[in-house]
C-alpha cells in the first residue's frame, strides 16, 4: 500500500465519492475504520455481493450515478 498523507487519502476518496452512497464515503473518510479509496471500493463491492447485487448491476448503478452527478 502506498504511503498517503491524510489530505491525499481524502482527495482520492472524493474523486470517486459520486459512485457511492454518502454513508460509505463518510465511513471511509472519518469512521472508526477509515480507509483509502481503494479499500472503500473493495468494501462496497463485497457488501454489494453479500446483498446479492451482481458486479454488472453494481457497474450499471455506478454509471447512472456518474451521469446524474455530471448534471449537477
Amino acid at each position: 500500500m502506498k504511503n498517503l498523507t491524510e489530505e491525499q487519502r481524502i482527495r482520492e476518496i472524493d474523486e470517486s465519492a459520486h459512485l457511492f452512497d454518502p454513508e460509505t464515503v463518510e465511513a471511509a473518510k472519518y469512521g472508526p475504520a477509515a480507509c483509502t479509496a481503494q479499500e472503500m471500493t473493495y468494501r462496497a463491492a463485497v457488501e454489494a455481493v453479500q446483498k446479492g447485487i451482481s458486479p454488472k448491476m453494481m457497474e450499471a448503478r455506478a454509471v447512472v450515478k456518474a451521469l446524474l452527478h455530471g448534471q449537477d
